[in-house]
């Protein structure tokens, strides 16, 4: 992996870059069309986290001045944990830069600076084994429930 790589939390000038790569990741990266996510939804996750740091927030991934990825986290209290839980909702790298240790290495940087939180959680589409095979390999483990939504 290259040294220049570095993440840091969203700049507001930043927005419009991660707003494309959030459509990108929806849409597995352009390829098929995506009728689930837009911009109208991701702007205000995006005021949010430049507003309110504190309960969400965006890193955005750059390798020199590029932005090349980008993930957003929040955290919430578990009684069942005793703490706190840092969830990793979405993480997206351009495909040009995958498979270079950059998902990685910002997982290995979490877990590192995790003082305040007793657990790491992600959400794994069923059908991206690649992605599966690397949690798995930086030491998730699947839980035996099952998570279910109701839209209100």
């Amino acid at each position: 992996m290259s040294q220049a790589f570095s993440f840091h939390p969203m700049l507001p000038t930043e927005r419009s870059q991660v707003e494309d790569m959030i459509l990108n990741l929806y849409s597995n990266d352009g390829e098929e069309p995506n009728d689930y996510m837009s911009r109208e939804k991701i702007r205000p996750t995006l005021d949010k986290a430049l507003t309110h740091p504190d309960s969400l927030r965006v890193d955005v991934f750059k390798e020199q001045e590029q932005i090349i990825g980008y993930a957003l986290l929040f955290s919430f209290w578990s009684n069942e944990y005793g703490g706190m839980v840092l969830t990793l909702d979405e993480l997206y790298v351009m495909p040009s830069y995958r498979s270079r240790g950059i998902s990685s290495h910002y997982i290995q940087t979490l877990e590192n600076n995790s003082s305040s939180y007793v657990l790491l959680a992600l959400e794994v589409m069923p059908g991206n084994e690649k992605a599966k095979v690397l949690y798995t390999r930086l030491g998730f483990k699947e839980n035996k429930r099952t998570f279910m939504n109701k839209k209100v």
